[in-house]
């Protein structure tokens, strides 16, 4: 989600600490450098590390002390933190390896203290978003709706796509339609968007920037709408979601093939249909795989949360041993001068 505002403090919440008491430890749980408004008890990350925990917890004002600490890529607040680190990125941006000891975001890496939670998974999860099957699809042919116009190939394909047949376009950039179903950007927002999105045979659901992993809520939009979507961003979204289900710039190599393609599925009944049978959710994949990013996001989370209290432990046991040594220099202290 992009989004530039002239004071990143009213937008940004860096210092938000949850405190969790277990049955097993007792743990401090700070959570940094995320957007606001933020809620942690409806963000699926922060519920996956609380559900490995047996209690409630409460709300406290210092990251720095916390020995279990989540951040975003909001701000820097994190590098204040002693305790174990996990660092998420819903974003293109990454988490820095060298800032967290764990780390969940949408790249594809092979390592034990990695998880990858696509942005597109995140969002479904966060916003609870369900998938319903119409009975009947939408006769429009096809929308771009994008408030961010600096995407130079999104742009292109609205340009090569709309000179051969009338694209509508019913967000900010290239605005050529009102759109009467499309609600201010707030609140349950992608509820109209689903709605908007469901007039149309078609949307072009290009990403903000073309990054291996990086799928967004843009092409799972457009499937929840039971519109086929024109997709470019994620190379490697193929090994996620079948391409029989979407026309992709990917498989078809250029975008005047993809121009072609959609205009022979627009025009010939059979082909569109193919496509729209072949919606993952409609066929059920997209509601396996997203199940079982949620499984490995739990999994993860237990060892987070294990490794954050076996390292806070040890933390504690060090930190006893100092206090009592610190105590029995200062009773030697003490017995010196009263025997001097």
């Amino acid at each position: 989600m992009a989004c530039a505002l002239a004071d990143a403090r009213n937008f940004f919440d860096r210092r938000l600490v949850v405190t969790v008491t277990t049955s097993r430890h007792s743990l401090t749980f700070g959570v940094v450098d995320y957007w606001k408004p933020f809620d942690p008890y409806l963000d699926p990350v922060v519920r996956a590390l609380l559900d490995c925990m047996d209690e409630g917890a409460t709300v406290g004002h210092r990251a720095a002390d916390a020995e279990l600490v989540l951040f975003s890529v909001r701000g820097n607040e994190h590098t204040t933190a002693s305790g174990t680190k996990v660092g998420f990125s819903g974003e293109p941006g990454h988490v820095p390896e060298h800032q967290a000891h764990w780390s969940i975001d949408s790249r594809y890496l092979a390592r034990p203290n990695h998880l990858r939670f696509p942005h597109w998974a995140y969002q479904m999860t966060a916003d609870s978003r369900t998938y319903e099957d119409p009975a009947a699809t939408g006769d429009r042919f096809c929308n771009f709706m994008y408030s961010n116009p600096r995407c130079l190939m999104r742009n292109a394909f609205f340009e090569m796509l709309h000179a051969r047949e009338p694209v509508e376009a019913i967000g900010a950039v290239y605005r050529n339609t009102e759109h009467p179903k499309l609600a201010p950007h707030q609140g349950k927002w992608f509820e109209t968007k689903r709605a908007a999105l469901g007039d149309y045979r078609f949307t072009i659901a290009f990403e903000n920037e073309e990054i291996v992993g990086y799928t967004t809520e843009k092409l799972i939009d457009a499937w929840l709408a039971n519109t086929v979507p024109i997709y470019w961003g994620n190379p490697a979204v193929a090994a996620e979601f079948p391409p029989d289900s979407y026309l992709s710039l990917y498989e078809l190599g250029s975008m005047t093939k993809l121009v072609e393609a959609v205009l022979e599925a627009h025009h010939e009944p059979e082909r569109y249909a193919q496509l729209a049978a072949a919606n993952p959710f409609r066929t059920g994949r997209a509601q396996q795989v997203l199940a079982d990013h949620r499984r490995s996001l739990q999994r993860f989370a237990g060892l987070v949360v294990d490794d954050a209290a076996s390292h806070a432990k040890r933390r504690r046991a060090s930190r006893e041993v100092q206090l009592r040594a610190q105590a029995r220099q200062l009773r030697i202290r003490v017995s010196k001068a009263i025997r001097s």
